[in-house]
């Protein structure tokens, strides 16, 4: 589709130096920041668990929240 955007944040959980809580909640932040500078209402977060010891299914999860009016997917890998 022409003049069609796809917002993308992505974030990474750095063994030792991260929180998924502190990630989760700076990336939609910065998400949200993305959306109204692009005037954009929906947009994807991609979260990146790197911690050792972690399975997949620990690490692939969805959501979907509204937060103002915008709308986030939501993703772990």
């Amino acid at each position: 589709m022409a003049g069609a955007r796809t917002v993308i944040e992505l974030k990474r959980v750095r063994p030792g130096r991260d929180s998924p809580a502190t990630v989760l909640r700076e990336g939609i932040t910065q998400l949200c920041e993305y959306l109204d500078t692009l005037g954009e209402r929906e947009g994807w977060l991609i979260i990146f668990d790197q911690r050792p010891g972690l399975g997949w299914d620990e690490r692939l999860w969805e959501q979907e929240i509204e937060v103002e009016g915008r709308t986030l997917h939501i993703r772990g890998a």
